[in-house]
């Protein structure tokens, strides 16, 4: 379908679904080509994954990636809030500040986190 359709942009979600297929070190081959095949087809591709814990994943991709964006659900007081935080963002300066990610009826907003 890539090569059919050249789209800009390919979502893989979640790419965590990979582990399912077979042996770690298979979903680990799998996504590395996957990356690679993308990358050489000139597409933007964003991989999504449901994870635990902290920043690393089983497949142990960061090494792949260019740029790693996470969101992390947070408590703040008696309120949940999604936050939004750039992990690397690879030959371009980034922000190191954690951000609060607020969708809704009007949209995705990213703002300061608030009590900063």
């Amino acid at each position: 379908m890539v090569q059919n359709l050249k789209p800009d942009v390919v979502v893989v979600d979640p790419l965590s679904a990979l582990e399912g297929g077979g042996s770690l070190a298979q979903a680990s081959t799998m996504v590395l080509r996957l990356v690679d095949y993308l990358k050489c087809e000139g597409a933007t591709a964003l991989y999504l994954s449901v994870q635990e814990g902290d920043d690393k994943t089983s497949l142990n991709i960061s090494s792949l990636m260019d740029s790693w964006i996470t969101i992390r659900n947070g408590a703040r007081e008696r309120d949940l809030e999604r936050q939004l935080f750039i992990v690397k963002s690879r030959g371009m300066s980034h922000s190191a500040d954690v951000r609060q990610l607020c969708i809704g009826a009007g949209g995705v907003q990213v703002s300061e986190r608030k009590g900063k």
